[in-house]
């Protein structure tokens, strides 16, 4: 801004004073308006915010009172975890069952003799032949081995331990090394549980270029083993230090299940039982299997509370008192009441084709303020006795949605990022983008017209001191000339 840097100077008028006048009388009631709009648009737009998360709430209730499995879900309890851990499906039944653990499976694990800085002491090639119930791989040993260095050395366990665990082949067995005080061993695991799962094997000398089964226990065969032959050296050389068993599970005193695994899941449908430790002699855990009535009540009653908090939402952010000037952000909005009134009628409205089809058959009505209201003792006698009607209700069919399918429906016409609420919101941003827009080109041309008034005022300021100085000095020049007479005041 281009003036002098005392204003008035000249002229003696407050220039700075006028010119602020001039320009708050323009730019005061312009503010206000904008202030005013800015803050009714972000509190609408906040109150739609509010509106929409109590919508999105409602919404997720309605979600698994669509559901068929709400009303189809079993719950099950067990006299004791200490056996085994269960878990029920869809599939489950109503039932109560003793259960026995007699026995878990196990895996089968075998153990060599005790050798001196882990060699086996080899002195021909050969051969394994191992199998692992009906599956079964080679492994080829060779009495020495590859030391890096361009030589050879001997075999160690190491070595067998590394062909057997790499084996592509191999179907589920692992190898490991355990040094006691006698020495080192091959302990052999199986990692498949059950007697299906028994491990064999053979070993042969392949270095006459021929295969021939070693029985004396010399070799490759002093890791032989065979669990149906225990009378041949052979069969004799390796010990088992775990046997292979299979589970055993008996229901009810008299129903015998044999598995291969711990984990049982086909012994009493929709049932999968997890076993851990076997229950003492005569001892057995209840399993106890029945209808989830409490979810079907949660859900419900979630419905009601979320319904409620919308309509307490809804009500103040549209309340108005004209006697006490109060007005809410929404008061009057065409959104809100449409809303209002369209969820509203679900309340009132028939669903389902059962001997239930009205919120209030089953103990749920509307008050005088709009509020949900729950009879507890109606509610529970219609979840005791007429679950199937209340499936009817909420869920309906493909053909004709129950309640909370419809009313998802209406309130999917509100909520979500294309839903009316969020046009809203959407349009009022652009109202306050306006706005700024508004504000910035408004504050613009003040700038500009505050300029030329001080441009304007400064001339003249200018003007009027030149004239002052001009007086100034005609004035002088008259009180100098001769003869004239200055009257006394």
């Amino acid at each position: 801004m281009a003036v002098i840097s005392t204003p008035g100077i000249g002229s003696g008028l407050d220039i700075n004073s006028i010119v602020g006048a001039y320009i708050n009388a323009e730019k005061v009631p312009f503010e206000a308006r904008i202030e005013e709009q800015e803050k009714k648009y972000t509190s609408q737009i906040s109150a739609y915010g509010s509106i929409r998360n109590q919508i999105d709430s409602l919404e997720a209730t309605l979600v698994s009172l669509g559901e068929l499995g709400t009303f189809e879900d079993m719950k099950m309890s067990m006299s004791s975890s200490t056996n085994f851990d269960a878990s029920i499906s869809d599939e489950a039944d109503i039932g109560s069952f003793d259960i026995e653990v007699k026995q878990l499976a196990t895996a089968q694990k075998l153990t060599s003799d005790a050798y001196d800085v882990e060699a086996l002491g080899l002195t021909t090639s050969g051969r394994l032949d191992i199998s692992l119930g009906a599956n079964s791989f080679s492994v080829e040993i060779d009495d020495t081995t590859d030391d890096g260095d361009g030589g050879t050395r001997a075999t160690t366990l190491d070595d067998i331990k590394n062909a057997i665990n790499d084996s592509d082949d191999n179907p589920g067995i692992s190898v490991s090394i355990v040094t006691d005080d006698f020495g080192a061993h091959l302990v052999f695991n199986s990692t498949k549980l059950g007697t299906e799962n028994t491990i064999s094997i053979t070993a042969y000398d392949t270095s006459g270029g021929g295969d021939v089964e070693i029985v004396d226990g010399s070799g490759l065969g002093k890791l032989q083993f065979d669990s149906t032959d225990d009378d041949t050296i052979a069969a004799s050389q390796m010990g088992q230090t775990t046997e292979a068993q299979d589970a055993i599970v008996i229901i009810d005193n008299s129903l015998t299940i044999t598995k291969s695994s711990n984990t049982i899941e086909d012994a009493i449908q929709g049932v999968t039982l997890n076993l851990k430790e076997a229950n003492e002699v005569d001892e057995t855990t209840t399993v106890n299997i029945s209808e989830d009535k409490a979810q079907i009540e949660n859900s419900i009653k979630g419905f009601v509370d979320a319904y409620n908090a919308y309509v307490e939402t809804s009500q103040s952010l549209q309340y108005s008192n004209v006697e006490a000037e109060i007005t809410a952000a929404l008061s009057g909005d065409s959104t809100m009441r449409m809303m209002d009134r369209q969820l509203r009628g679900q309340m009132t409205s028939s669903f389902g084709d059962g001997a239930i089809n009205v919120l209030s058959q089953f103990g749920i009505t509307t008050n005088r303020d709009g509020y949900l209201e729950v009879d507890q003792t109606d509610l529970t006698d219609a979840i005791n006795s007429s679950t199937l009607d209340l499936q009817s209700f909420f869920v309906g069919t493909d053909d004709v949605p129950g309640f909370a399918v419809s009313m998802q429906g209406r309130i999917d016409i509100y909520s979500g990022s294309d839903g009316i609420l969020s046009t809203r919101v959407s349009t009022l941003t652009g109202q306050v983008e306006r706005l700024d827009t508004e504000k910035e080109n408004f504050n613009e041309r003040i700038t500009r017209q505050e300029d030329m008034l001080y441009a304007r005022f400064n001339a003249m300021d200018a003007q009027v001191a030149s004239l002052n100085n001009t007086l100034s000095f005609v004035t002088s020049q008259l009180d100098n000339l001769p003869g004239l007479v200055k009257k006394d005041d």
